[in-house]
């Protein structure tokens, strides 16, 4: 029995060693909020942190916010953004915006303070619009939150929370995997754009991966095809596949817009029957194309501002530069075809699907 008291007493000391060190635990500074939120770095542990920090008891917040940047000062300087921790008339303006497109505020509803709720919802508003999911509200999504639209609304049925497919198509949380009538071992990868996936922990989207099941499934007889979203990464995917289909190997692979990041890894791979780059975020220009590299864009699909801004530029030297010997007759730019309809995508497969 002492044993046991003891036990016990020792347990209760190391919770409540926990619970100090919770209690005391110093709050993130509001210039290391700023900083992640300006980056492009992806810490999932500082973000949990501060969404920590900034949860609300009721209606009440547990820290002190601080006062948030207005529009027109995200839109004159690149260094300030409207994130979680940020209070004031931006912050209402943004909550009435996300409202009025039928984004969920939580119970809290349009209250001036940006909590983990606003961020949620303005983290979905960023994926429906194609937009990079910084959590944030920079120039971009600014701009887009100023001409939204229509909210873009989902085909899932509510009731199931599940997309019909047919029975050759197979889905899981980071794959959709068509597999007709191919009765060999080549498998075709396609890396999908900015909606597949958050930035963030929100981890991958299992319905915007599946909208690309109806472009990539005329190509089917070709090879297995396997659609994933675009943090995944090529030695993951070979590592699935292997696990999934005995002595099926990746052959060739594409990106589309966001998932460009890691085709343009592979660009140099001559081992691959096909490396489609389709109108994709690119981050470095004079780039060496293996013999089965292809790249089709419009920049002009980009826009002007920030990032989108800097992957048009550097989309644009490679048209200036594709009559050069090492890109010729692999680089096309086009002219009209859309990049947000996946026109562009299903341009890139007419042209190309027969090599995968």
């Amino acid at each position: 029995m002492k044993n046991l008291i003891n036990e016990e007493i020792i347990r209760v000391k190391k919770l409540m060693g926990i619970l100090n060190e919770v209690i005391t635990k110093p709050p993130i500074p509001n210039s290391e909020i700023n900083d992640y939120y300006l980056s492009n770095k992806v810490d999932p542990k500082l973000e949990k942190e501060t969404v920590k920090q900034f949860k609300k008891v009721g209606c009440n917040s547990t820290k002190e916010y601080s006062e948030s940047p207005t529009f027109d000062e995200i839109m004159k300087n690149d260094s300030k953004v409207i994130r979680i921790g940020h209070k004031g008339k931006p912050v209402t303006e943004l909550q009435t915006i996300l409202n009025g497109l039928g984004y969920d505020l939580g119970k809290c509803g349009i209250d001036g303070l940006f909590g983990p709720k606003t961020k949620k919802a303005l983290e979905q508003f960023q994926s429906d619009k194609e937009l990079n999911v910084s959590s944030s509200v920079n120039k971009e999504t600014l701009d887009k939150l100023k001409n939204p639209g229509e909210k873009i609304k989902s085909t899932i049925p509510k009731e199931t929370n599940k997309i019909e497919v047919s029975a050759d198509v197979t889905n899981d949380n980071e794959y959709s995997i068509i597999k007709s009538d191919y009765k060999g071992k080549n498998v075709h990868v396609l890396f999908g754009g900015a909606s597949t996936s958050s930035y963030n922990k929100g981890g991958a989207n299992p319905q915007a991966i599946q909208q690309y099941v109806k472009f990539l499934k005329p190509y089917s007889n070709n090879a297995i095809i396997v659609i994933t979203h675009h943090m995944n990464t090529l030695d993951n995917v070979r590592k699935y596949v292997k696990e999934k289909f005995d002595g099926a190997v990746v052959t060739s692979i594409a990106g589309f817009s966001q998932g460009g990041r890691e085709t343009w890894e592979h660009a140099d791979d001559s081992s691959l029957k096909l490396v489609g780059l389709i109108d994709p975020s690119t981050y470095k220009t004079d780039v060496t194309f293996g013999a089965n590299t292809y790249l089709v864009c419009d920049p002009i699909n980009w826009g002007s501002n920030g990032f989108y801004g800097a992957v048009k530029n550097r989309l644009m030297w490679y048209c200036k530069n594709k009559d050069k010997s090492k890109y010729v007759g692999h680089v096309e730019c086009t002219k009209g075809i859309q990049h947000m309809n996946f026109a562009i995508l299903e341009y890139f497969y007419q042209k190309y699907g027969s090599k995968i």
